[in-house]
């Protein structure tokens, strides 16, 4: 405006170029309101004052964001733990219950077997067919003490007890 002031009169085409540009400029003035406007409401926001309010939510909510994301690691790795635990207990628990099914099989055989023969039947005999079919197994053919199968009974006793954590972020 202040050009367009100082160029003569004379020069109509250099005054003709600055009113065309002023003209522009001012219209490109008015979207750029308008779009603030535009932007105010979508916000919210009454003045730029509300836009720093906004700002400073935006920035909250990133943190706590950075915060639920270091939550749902630490989670995610208590899980897979967890899950771990779960199966290696799940299989203890499985061959628990194939040695349980086996050693009742055997005594049913046995008490079948001295049925059967009646006082013709051969305790040392069964126990060996015992241990045969224990090495065509691939298991340990070795007498057992009760003082060796009540330690092994309290070790998986104290293994399938849970473990309870106290950790700070109890539920």
């Amino acid at each position: 405006m202040a050009e367009q002031k100082n160029t003569s009169k004379l020069n109509l085409i250099k005054q003709h170029d600055l009113s065309r540009q002023l003209t522009t400029l001012t219209e490109e003035i008015e979207e750029l309101r308008s779009e603030k406007e535009n932007l105010l409401l979508d916000l919210g926001c009454a003045d730029d004052a509300g836009v720093k309010a906004v700002q400073s939510e935006i920035t909250a909510m990133e943190a706590s964001l950075h915060k639920l994301d270091e939550q749902k690691e630490r989670y995610s790795a208590e899980l897979d733990e967890t899950l771990q635990q779960y199966k290696q207990l799940q299989s203890q628990a499985e061959a628990e219950d194939q040695q349980k099914i086996r050693t009742d099989a055997a005594a049913a055989a046995s008490a079948r077997l001295q049925q059967t023969y009646g006082k013709h039947y051969n305790a040392q005999l069964a126990r060996e067919s015992q241990q045969d079919v224990a090495a065509w197994l691939g298991e340990s053919t070795q007498p057992t003490s009760i003082r060796e199968q009540l330690s092994q009974y309290r070790n998986k006793q104290q293994l399938s007890r849970p473990v309870l954590k106290t950790d700070d972020h109890q539920r």
